[in-house]
């Protein structure tokens, strides 16, 4: 079965790789499966909208402090997943104990920093590249994985980011999956247990596709 935050369907790659036997299918799902989770984890990206409730991030950390006599006076904290598209809750618990501290369900108690150009369109909406949410009446307590949001992060279905990393999937799937199709040197088989044989991806990206994906992953640091 092809995960919910895949970034396509059989149908869909099938259709382009010219590839409709039934037989094929399982071997697409798996393929599907990984290349979405290995494109979201090289580029640090989440290309499918999704909704993620109680989510741990870290408050600041005691060594950065700057304010003396151990009060914290950093008002932000960074989430990893991005792009961030909106925050339902914010709870905040102490470091030393975890008990809960506050819950924020306000949003005019945070603003959601890094939004891109694409922001101002309205068929593509916000998305925060940074990270970088901001309390506007709360300090951010320090601690480990004390913070927890619930949030929506993920792009849009009309980003161009989504556009181009299906088309570099399609680009490296057509590459394995023939290789593996047509039993070419390079591709790896595992024995199952029954005595068949499986699809086993390759180990590397093919040099257009990690190039695209570079150039998207740049846009976590600006």
């Amino acid at each position: 079965m092809v995960n919910p935050n895949a970034l396509m369907t059989v149908a869909e790659v099938s259709s382009v790789i010219q590839e409709t036997a039934n037989k094929s299918t399982f071997e697409l799902e798996m393929r599907i499966n990984a290349l979405s989770n290995t494109f979201e984890n090289y580029t640090s990206i989440r290309f499918v909208e999704r909704q993620i409730l109680g989510y741990r991030v870290d408050g600041p950390t005691y060594a950065v402090r700057t304010a003396g006599w151990g009060f914290n006076t950093f008002d932000y904290f960074l989430i990893p997943l991005i792009p961030v598209r909106a925050i339902q809750r914010i709870r905040m618990h102490y470091a030393i104990d975890d008990l809960l501290s506050v819950t924020i369900t306000d949003p005019s108690r945070w603003l959601i920093k890094g939004g891109d150009e694409w922001a101002a369109v309205s068929s593509i909406g916000f998305h925060s590249w940074t990270g970088r949410v901001e309390l506007l009446q709360d300090a951010v307590l320090a601690g480990k994985e004390n913070i927890e949001v619930d949030m929506t992060v993920g792009c849009s279905k009309n980003h161009p980011y989504v556009s181009e990393a299906r088309r570099l999937m399609i680009m490296q799937l057509n590459y394995e999956y023939h290789r593996f199709v047509n039993n070419e040197e390079g591709v790896a088989a595992h024995s199952m247990t029954d005595g068949s044989y499986s699809f086993a991806p390759v180990t590397n990206l093919l040099k257009e596709v990690s190039d695209g994906l570079d150039a998207m992953r740049q846009k976590r640091f600006v």
